[in-house]
């Protein structure tokens, strides 16, 4: 599909599927803090399907392994009491989307990290299509080098010690293939949900800070807004992953053995000073992180330096490049960039 969209909102369902670490959590706080607003453009925001990421949606759809440990952080009993809460919220929120002639607006990056399975995938553009809606699927594509960069700030935020990229094999990767295989993502959904229904954008890293992917998001539909969310979760620099990796060892240490008195101050003075971390990696900084990507991402999917590019015309023309003129530019895509 070409930008900008001409939609009749009442007749359509836009899911937003990541992919992760694209501002997804930006958008989808900009959909949450603004339903009113949506609804005078005619969409609907549903409320019933999980926290603001939509979780129960995509995990309604999956195999019990993965369902077992997300549905016990919901507050979920069993199995069967998600499985039949999840559609009967679906369904709540389709029949008040329609009985008011709205369109309906899903943000999730689980779609896109849970549904592997094309028939998965297939029943929802079912449960959507059985309520008289068509889907299109937006999904933001990010150079992977500068997403393990950010892949890596998440985890240190959250309270792992790694001072760089971990190797092939560790824990850390899990998953990581069908993050970065971006050929693979529009092929299969793109299989499933029609190319013509398959909004490419590229979100770029070479000024983060003139990037909003929330005013790119509302621009492919012809929407404007004045509350628009501020970005979560940043990439931290170097320096500040360094820092945060050394905080969170002595968080461990302490648990583990009692720290000496100075070594307390020490993680007190610390603790005050992380919310003064440096913001977003510089482009050097990035660089440092290139062998050891490429020598990850190489050994993970088995493929050689000469690999496949993915066709410029997968994407729409009204985006944003990344770093031109560089091996990590977005359109000389290696490694599944």
């Amino acid at each position: 599909m070409d930008a900008n969209y001409n939609l009749n909102p009442s007749e359509y369902c836009i899911l937003h599927i990541g992919t992760a670490k694209t501002g997804t959590t930006s958008i989808q706080v900009m959909l949450n803090n603004n339903k009113s607003n949506y609804r005078k453009y005619g969409w609907h925001i549903p409320s019933l399907l999980g926290p603001i990421n939509n979780i129960k949606l995509p995990l309604y759809f999956v195999n019990n392994q993965i369902k077992n440990y997300h549905i016990k952080r919901l507050g979920y009993k069993s199995v069967e009491i998600f499985n039949d809460d999840a559609i009967s919220s679906l369904t709540k929120e389709m029949h008040f989307a329609k009985k008011n002639n709205l369109g309906l607006i899903i943000s999730s990056e689980y779609l896109h990290e849970f549904l592997k399975n094309k028939l998965h995938m297939r029943s929802i553009k079912n449960q959507f299509n059985n309520y008289g809606y068509k889907v299109i699927i937006v999904v933001y594509l990010r150079n992977p080098l500068h997403l393990a960069v950010s892949r890596l700030s998440t985890a240190v935020r959250n309270g792992f010690s790694l001072r760089s990229l971990p190797k092939p094999g560790d824990l850390f990767w899990e998953g990581w293939k069908n993050l970065c295989d971006h050929e693979n993502t529009i092929k299969i959904w793109g299989g499933i949900f029609g190319n013509n229904n398959i909004i490419a954008r590229k979100y770029t890293d070479d000024n983060v800070f003139e990037f909003n992917a929330c005013k790119d998001f509302n621009s492919l539909f012809g929407i404007s807004l004045d509350n628009i969310a501020n970005r979560y979760n940043s990439t931290l620099s170097a320096t500040a992953i360094g820092i945060l990796s050394l905080f969170n060892f002595l968080k461990m240490y302490d648990k583990d053995k009692n720290l000496s008195l100075d070594g307390r101050q020490l993680l007190r003075k610390l603790d005050i000073s992380i919310n003064d971390l440096p913001p977003m990696p510089s482009e050097k900084e990035i660089i440092l992180y290139q062998d050891n990507f490429n020598y990850i991402i190489n050994k993970m999917l088995h493929r050689s330096s000469n690999v496949s590019k993915i066709p410029e015309s997968q994407f729409t023309n009204k985006t944003h490049s990344l770093i031109p003129d560089t091996e990590c530019s977005f359109t000389q895509l290696q490694c599944f960039i």
